[in-house]
C-alpha cells in the first residue's frame, strides 16, 4: 500500500539508488521523505516529459541492504539484475501506477484486478505515451 504522502501535486520522493536512466529515472529505489516508505518505481510509459511507472513496496531495510550490495561494486555484470529479482521475490507489487511529470507526481491510478500492469522491462514496452493516455490523473 502507498504512503498517505504520495499524491497528486507533490515531491515526495528522494532518490535511494538509480539501476537505470533514460531521459531520467527509469528505474530505481526511491523512499518517501515524511515517512521513509520505500518503493521500486520501473518505467511503464512515457510521453515528453511524462513518465508512468509500476510500484513495488519494498521493505526498507531489504532496500538499503540491496544499495549497500551495489554500491560496493563488482566485476559480475548479472550483479545488479540479480539484486533486483532478489528484491522483487521479497516486495509486493502494488495495483497502482504513478505518473509524474519531473519529480511531481502528476497521476495517481489504482488499477483494477482485472487490468494488467506491464511487467516487461521499459525497453522491450512501446513507451508510446498509450498508458499515459489511458490512466486518469
Amino acid at each position: 500500500m502507498l504512503c498517505s504522502h504520495i499524491k497528486p501535486g507533490t515531491t515526495p520522493f528522494e532518490t535511494l539508488f538509480v539501476l537505470e536512466e533514460h531521459l531520467g529515472l527509469a528505474s530505481g529505489l526511491v523512499e518517501c521523505k515524511s515517512c521513509e516508505a520505500t518503493y521500486l518505481l520501473e518505467l511503464i510509459d512515457l510521453a515528453g516529459n511524462d513518465r508512468a511507472y509500476r510500484v513495488t513496496a519494498v521493505e526498507p531495510v531489504h532496500a538499503h541492504a540491496m544499495v549497500h550490495t551495489l554500491s560496493r561494486g563488482t566485476c559480475d555484470i548479472q550483479r545488479a539484475a540479480s539484486e533486483v529479482q532478489n528484491l522483487e521475490s521479497r516486495s509486493t507489487l502494488l495495483n497502482v501506477t504513478i505518473s509524474m511529470h519531473g519529480s511531481i507526481i502528476i497521476g495517481l491510478d489504482r488499477v483494477a484486478d482485472t487490468v494488467e500492469i506491464p511487467r516487461d522491462h521499459w525497453r522491450t514496452l512501446p513507451c508510446d505515451g498509450r498508458w499515459l493516455s489511458q490512466t486518469p490523473s
